[in-house]
């Protein structure tokens, strides 16, 4: 996943809208472009959190500016689980089955 329709619509924010502009939390003078990358290469990572600068130009200049964080969470396996077995299918008598006291503890 390159993140395609991310960052097509983190360009429409910023470039055809002009309503916000997006950095890396971590370090703000980075270009959000280089998080993308590094999140796109890193399936360790779970997740990605953007800050959001809201208003352009004249809206920048309020004494507090507005600011937000955008976070990316997206449905994907760490490397290290690809090599793991895949469990049996549930029996239905288990998902019927009484929990026993055994089965709370974990």
């Amino acid at each position: 996943d390159d993140l395609a329709v991310l960052r097509t619509a983190l360009e429409d924010v910023t470039q055809r809208h002009k309503l916000a502009s997006f950095f890396d939390p971590r370090d703000p003078r980075k270009d959000v472009h280089e998080l993308l990358d590094e999140y796109r290469a890193d399936k360790n990572m779970p997740y990605m959190k953007i800050g959001i600068l809201y208003g352009w130009n004249e809206q920048n200049k309020l004494a507090e500016p507005l600011q937000g964080t955008l976070w990316i969470i997206k449905n994907r396996m760490p490397e290290e689980f690809g090599r793991q077995p895949v469990a049996p299918l549930l029996r239905e008598a288990e998902l019927r089955s009484t929990p026993t006291s055994s089965d709370d503890d974990s």
